[in-house]
């Protein structure tokens, strides 16, 4: 096995090369602010007596909910919002734009817009979504 006299997180014997792998692409998406993962909705699946949100502002409709952890990773600052306790069953709307507008999601479920952060870039802000 090859490695980078730079690398200080190189295999050991009881950690596969597969993972070992893994944990480099992870370090490397973290310091680049990329991810190999495609867009994935959060999808929390609700237990007895969790808190789900609603917000009147956000979602399509009225069945469409976040999960208490997207919802205050998420900004609603000003939007109408309530929440309700849960039975089994259902699941979290976050990342889900049939379900919830983009900037009611949380950082981590919302999907990327090319070009959004940088406008003025040759072919940004053209509002391609990437998912």
């Amino acid at each position: 096995l090859l490695y980078s006299s730079l690398d200080k997180t190189a295999p050991t014997q009881s950690k596969s090369i597969q993972s070992h792998l893994t944990d480099l692409s992870a370090q490397y998406n973290a310091s680049t602010g990329t991810s190999s993962q495609p867009h994935r909705p959060c999808g929390y699946v609700f237990k007895r007596g969790d808190i789900a949100w609603n917000c009147r502002t956000c979602q399509m409709d009225p069945t469409c909910v976040l999960c208490d952890t997207c919802f205050h990773e998420s900004d609603h600052e000003g939007h109408e919002v309530f929440f309700h306790r849960t039975s089994p069953g259902g699941c979290c709307d976050c990342g889900d734009l049939e379900a919830w507008k983009l900037e009611g999601c949380c950082a981590k479920h919302r999907p990327r817009i090319e070009g959004a952060s940088n406008a003025n870039s040759p072919g940004g802000g053209d509002g391609c979504l990437i998912i």
